[in-house]
């Protein structure tokens, strides 16, 4: 503790930092084809940054969110999810509104070191000597025989890096959201229209924008040059920044009313955090391949030898974990048959493992804990409700705090998937079958184990 106290105030030598401040450097494949280099710094020094992170946690969270939800907010990407598909519900058809994603290009590594160092020292004192020591001068990237120097930007492995990231990202959007405000206050004074701003937050470097499409793209333009101005532009891949009308093909939103590197997506449909937002039918195709993805690493594990390490493997990071985001935000309906067919391929990959055809009853039996006798393999249709009505509780208060206008129950979706729950209970909690569609299992005659 004395070596991490010693660290937390800028003590050690200066000598040492282009070592101990670098990393080992690990590229990670990206879903568009890219590379996210991940810095994988001493592990002293990931302590210290880990500390100083729990120590900052709750003044962090009270600078930063409701803009900022990806740094020391619980739920924060659950919240943004929900609010999006709240007001996507509310606002579709309409030829004014319009959802913005902004994304930004490498921006961890891109930003402005001086500017983040600056708003460090005025904002957070207590980070200062430490921020100060790993990054006012370059310090050494290593990948594989290759050297780098970092110069500019923050590692994005660092444990302290998101919150350094976002204070300076924080300033310079709040300019923007004051700028805009000011001036759609003046034209609304001359008694010009001038628009709402229905939703406007980051979760780390995805910035999400909503609301009446001339003053979002005020907003945006003010924003793109502010974020520019500390070395974070605007990322090209597809589904990075997208203009989203509400109106679809019959809206009035003109893509050339908007920064240049926007592009529109009429079908008014999208993912978002890694969630969709969208109608029923395009939930189920997302999650459906999610589960596609899911299968072949079930298929790779049923012709493991080892039946000991595949079941391991199945129980802790095959099955319910590979869509336990995706039934938290979406909600139970819109999904349900991918579920099952999840369900199925976890049946199918534990009779692979087992060598053996399972009964229904078996099946039920190993869906239970293991100190119910079971084999912990959660059922994903038969806990969505349950999770999706978790996320929903645990994040009201934020949601509220995004989105002045957010409602519990919009549309009943709370409501029915508490129906959805409480269908498979009874007397004593038992959980019952609790499934809308019929199940492979189902169709199929059983066999004895």
């Amino acid at each position: 503790m004395q070596r991490v106290d010693l660290l937390a105030r800028g003590q050690a030598p200066a000598s040492v930092a282009e070592v101990f401040a670098g990393a080992s450097l690990v590229a990670l494949p990206k879903k568009d084809g890219g590379l996210r280099p991940v810095a994988v710094g001493e592990t002293i020094r990931r302590l210290v940054g880990k500390c100083l992170c729990r120590e900052v946690a709750q003044p962090a969270r009270e600078r930063l969110a409701p803009l900022q939800v990806g740094v020391a907010v619980p739920g924060g990407a659950e919240a943004a999810v929900h609010v999006a598909k709240q007001w996507w519900s509310r606002n579709m058809g309409s030829r004014q509104k319009v959802f913005v994603k902004l994304d930004l290009s490498n921006a961890f590594n891109t930003l402005d070191r001086h500017a983040m160092l600056q708003v460090v020292h005025e904002e957070f004192p207590c980070l200062a000597p430490w921020a100060d020591w790993c990054y006012t001068r370059p310090s050494l990237l290593f990948l594989g025989r290759q050297t780098i120097r970092s110069e500019c930007g923050v590692q994005q492995g660092d444990p302290l890096g998101p919150l350094l990231f976002s204070l300076a990202l924080q300033r310079r959007a709040e300019r923007a959201i004051q700028t805009a405000a000011r001036e759609r206050a003046t034209r609304a004074a001359a008694g010009h229209a001038a628009g709402d701003i229905d939703l406007v937050f980051f979760y780390l470097d995805d910035g999400c924008l909503a609301g009446d499409t001339e003053a979002v793209a005020q907003l945006l333009h003010y924003m793109v040059a502010d974020l520019a101005a500390l070395g974070l532009l605007l990322s090209t891949g597809p589904g990075k920044c997208e203009v989203v009308p509400m109106g679809g093909d019959t809206s009035d939103v003109r893509l050339a009313d908007f920064p240049p590197g926007f592009r529109l997506r009429t079908d008014c449909c999208f993912e978002l955090l890694g969630a969709p937002i969208g109608d029923d039918a395009f939930c189920h195709g997302h999650t459906k391949q999610r589960v596609s993805t899911a299968v072949g690493l079930l298929e790779t594990l049923g012709g493991l030898e080892n039946a000991q390490v595949a079941l391991h493997l199945l129980r802790q990071c095959a099955s319910f974990c590979k869509l336990g985001y995706s039934v938290r935000v979406v909600p139970p309906a819109a999904h349900a048959e991918a579920l099952v067919s999840m369900d199925d391929a976890v049946l199918a990959c534990l009779e692979q493992i087992s060598g053996s055809s399972l009964t229904e009853d078996s099946w039920q039996q190993a869906q239970l804990k293991l100190n119910k006798g079971g084999l912990g393999l959660r059922s994903v249709a038969r806990h969505a409700p349950a999770a999706y009505i978790a996320s929903r509780a645990s994040s009201s208060i934020l949601c509220r705090l995004l989105y002045a206008r957010y409602m519990d129950d919009d549309a009943g979706g709370w409501t029915r998937s508490g129906s959805s729950h409480n269908s498979t209970q009874c007397d004593g909690a038992r959980a019952g079958q609790g499934r809308g569609v019929q199940s492979r299992r189902e169709r199929r005659p059983a066999h004895a184990l």
